[in-house]
């Protein structure tokens, strides 16, 4: 398959950031397929190949999730209480397809969920959904079994647009969100040794959540092209746990006088720090990487895990860690206890923000975060 000219040429991610579906329905209206997908952990590669655009689903806090709570309930994490809204609402009926990952149990949830609306309630027009039934088990029959689920739904693609989807489009689309990925390490590298805001670089992580490849690639290039802001002596932060798949919490963060110069959470850097193999078949490379590799609370050996987030807080140079966790999180706040552990034997400081809400902001986080950082300081100077 030729390489598509990118859609859209936007100007910036702050840009893309306030209008995030603009990409896709610029696609839509040139009659290309677009295909949403919730999480980290779909192989967009495929959805590239295929001719069609991936663009991955958000919530929005500000909205109220009436409908939705008819269904779901309220335990379930906010950014997912808040796209079923907005999926019955018939905001996405514009996509053609949806494919949600089985990377975590609320994904699961939230797809056997939609099953069973559309089943006992056909009226609702809900865009079709196919279960992606990605494991994270490090082992070599694992690998297999992905293996034969990626097959599955580059048929599903495939027929979907009406492409082929053989070796050659799959080789050609993981060499385009590759570029892309080397693209993005290259901006991290930057935001480690510059002034680059916190929030500025979490809305250029969520722009290639949204945009075609392409064209994030081109946004990404255009950044590193453009003069990068001195360093300054503002406390560094790393921000890990729940999805920030908006900036308001950064927006906080450093209006409080601190920089976010890492994160450890799956709207971040983390999306793009490792590529796909390109010298070998590339379902077996995408099968691999996607076992191994892709963000998700479900990702093992939990060892290796720990390990690269010490790598990260070293090579960052971050002066302390937020641990923030949704206030309906199930998962994150159990490795909480020993990565403290791991960041106290390295005399790394550490804040931990629990009960955090997806809707409404709580005055008590920020004086947390003032007091934290006040600490940072007096140990800075001391």
């Amino acid at each position: 398959m030729s390489k598509p000219p990118a859609l859209l040429p936007v100007k910036s991610f702050a840009e893309v950031y306030a209008d995030p579906e603009i990409a896709a329905r610029f696609g839509k209206s040139a009659g290309r397929k677009v295909v949403g997908v919730l999480g980290g952990t779909v192989p967009v590669e495929l959805i590239t190949a295929a001719g069609a655009m991936p663009m991955r689903l958000r919530g929005d806090p500000a909205l109220p999730t009436t409908a939705a709570d008819v269904y779901m309930e309220p335990v379930h994490e906010g950014h997912l209480r808040s796209i079923l809204e907005r999926l019955l609402a018939g905001h996405f009926n514009y996509l053609d397809l949806i494919v949600i990952p089985r990377s975590s149990e609320g994904l699961l949830q939230f797809y056997y969920l939609v099953e069973h609306i559309r089943a006992t309630n056909p009226s609702v027009r809900i865009p079709p959904f196919y279960l992606f039934d990605l494991l994270q088990t490090p082992f070599e029959y694992t690998t297999r079994y992905v293996r034969a689920r990626i097959e599955e739904l580059a048929q599903r693609l495939a027929g979907l647009t009406g492409n082929a989807v053989g070796a050659d489009a799959i080789r050609e689309a993981v060499a385009r969100h590759n570029r892309a990925r080397r693209l993005f390490q290259k901006f991290t590298a930057r935001r480690r040794g510059s002034n680059i805001p916190g929030v500025e670089a979490l809305k250029a992580a969520i722009a290639g959540q949204v945009l075609d490849v392409d064209a994030f690639a081109h946004l990404l290039e255009e950044n590193l092209n453009s003069p990068a802001p001195e360093d300054s002596r503002l406390p560094r932060l790393m921000v890990k746990g729940s999805p920030h798949e908006h900036v308001r919490f950064y927006e906080t963060v450093e209006r409080l006088g601190s920089r976010v110069v890492a994160e450890d959470h799956d709207w971040g850097e983390r999306l793009y720090d490792h590529l796909i193999e390109e010298d070998v078949e590339p379902i077996d490379a995408l099968a691999r990487h996607y076992q191994h590799h892709a963000v998700s609370v479900r990702q093992l050996p939990q060892a290796e895990q720990d390990a690269r987030f010490l790598a990260t807080t070293v090579e960052a140079k971050v002066d302390g860690v937020i641990f923030y966790l949704e206030e309906n999180d199930d998962t994150l706040g159990w490795d909480y206890p020993r990565q403290k552990r791991l960041l106290d034997e390295q005399n790394v400081p550490s804040l931990l923000l629990t009960g955090e809400p997806y809707f409404g902001e709580v005055e008590e986080t920020s004086k947390k975060v003032s007091d934290f950082l006040a600490e940072l300081r007096g140990a800075r100077n001391g």
